[in-house]
């Protein structure tokens, strides 16, 4: 019996899943012709999803900012993704999510609440303020998502009114 070999093989460590983080850029946008919002996906192996959200129902730039992140998770959870970096501009809302700073009005606690539950499903979350002159492309295309025009470089997803006040009052619920 070789007692070194076996005393080696029980002393060595498992090998652990390498867990591959994806990142989200994203940026809300609010003019005169409505609301919407841009995200980009980048995948570990560096692809890019361009995403193009538009909101059917009068919202702030905040709640834009907070339905987009809480609908991006939501995709973020089809695509398989298990470890996300999630890059924003916003300093209000990466505070807000990062815990550093109180939510103020009823419906911003609500999108706080219900974007934290979402990370259960998620090996790890963590939020990042990016200066909106590093976030340009996703500035540029959230502005698409907010006006009427047609893109071929980005998918499109529309979120009316039912679907925002079904997520409130079911977080209220809660």
């Amino acid at each position: 019996m070789d007692f070194i070999a076996e005393w080696t093989d029980l002393n060595t460590p498992p090998t652990q899943d390498i867990i591959e983080q994806w990142q989200m850029f994203f940026d809300g946008s609010l003019n005169i012709d409505g609301t919407g919002a841009k995200v980009f996906f980048i995948s570990p192996s560096k692809d890019k999803l361009c995403y193009v959200l538009r909101i059917h129902f009068p919202a702030s730039n905040n709640m834009a900012e907070y339905e987009t992140c809480l609908h991006d998770m939501r995709l973020a959870m089809e695509l398989g993704v298990k470890c996300l970096h999630v890059y924003v501009n916003s300093a209000l809302v990466i505070n807000q999510l990062n815990k550093v700073w109180d939510t103020t009005h009823e419906k911003m606690d609500l999108y706080c609440k219900e974007i934290h539950k979402l990370e259960a499903k998620f090996y790890g979350v963590e939020y990042i303020h990016v200066v909106r002159d590093k976030n340009q492309a996703v500035d540029a295309l959230s502005k698409l998502g907010s006006t009427r025009a047609r893109s071929h470089m980005a998918f499109l997803s529309m979120i009316s009114s039912s679907q925002a006040l079904e997520m409130h009052w079911s977080a209220r619920a809660k």
